[in-house]
């Protein structure tokens, strides 16, 4: 940041860039200011964005339907979803109804949701029972908060 500093505009000097850093010696010291800057520069933006990109690593599209998944439900305040639900208006038909089958699974092995069938005489009546955490938190956002196994119906 200091070497930035001298390398801008100098109004003393009246130069601009590479003159400027022509005109004028280098800096030999950092002052404290540009310190402070350059921690807050690393710790408020660097650094959450670092953590970000390494909880990306080795995620794949499965994660990707999980969390849109969760956001969906969240967004529509469902209490209760059916695989139907989930394929066409979550999902949009990117997955079959077994895949989506498979991740509803998933989900409830993670903690978000819980199955429940009703016996109607014939094949039995499959919806899920949402986690009531998910409307209470923004968590769901991350791909490692979506296979969270810490969050457990009540």
């Amino acid at each position: 940041m200091t070497f930035l500093d001298w390398a801008s505009l100098d109004a003393s000097l009246g130069t601009i860039g590479l003159e400027q850093i022509n005109a004028g010696l280098e800096p030999g010291e950092i002052a404290e200011h540009f310190m402070t800057n350059a921690i807050k520069l690393m710790r408020d933006y660097f650094w959450l964005h670092g953590r970000a990109a390494l909880r990306q690593i080795g995620r794949t599209d499965r994660h990707g339907h999980m969390r849109r998944t969760l956001r969906w439900i969240r967004a529509h305040q469902m209490p209760v979803v059916s695989v139907r639900d989930i394929r066409r208006e979550a999902l949009g038909h990117c997955l079959d109804a077994e895949q989506t089958h498979d991740l509803l699974g998933r989900m409830a092995a993670a903690g978000w949701l819980r199955l429940e069938k009703t016996d109607t005489g014939g094949r039995p009546l499959e919806r899920w029972q949402v986690n009531p955490k998910l409307f209470e938190t923004e968590s769901a956002e991350s791909a490692q908060t979506a296979e969270s196994p810490q969050r457990v119906f009540k």
